[in-house]
């Protein structure tokens, strides 16, 4: 285990991420940037997330570029 944190350590420091960078951080990021995306559908991040389309959508859902289109277009 102490490889795998020196090794994180170590690659954190070679891209200049600064303190406080955490294989979590990284994680959230790429889903947030994914949900971002109108390209990229829900399921797919889920996926590649290791979870369900429900948590991608009720933790991340409000990154979506459409998830208020709704509200706005309605009459």
């Amino acid at each position: 285990m102490k490889s795998i944190k020196n090794g994180f350590a170590s690659a954190v420091e070679s891209a200049k991420l600064g303190d406080g960078v955490t294989p979590y951080t990284l994680r959230h990021s790429r889903i947030t940037h994914q949900v971002m995306s109108p390209k990229v559908k829900l399921w797919d991040i889920a996926a590649a997330a290791g979870t369900s389309e429900a948590m991608i959508r009720k933790h991340y859902g409000h990154w979506a570029p459409d998830h208020l289109d709704d509200a706005v277009n309605a009459r």
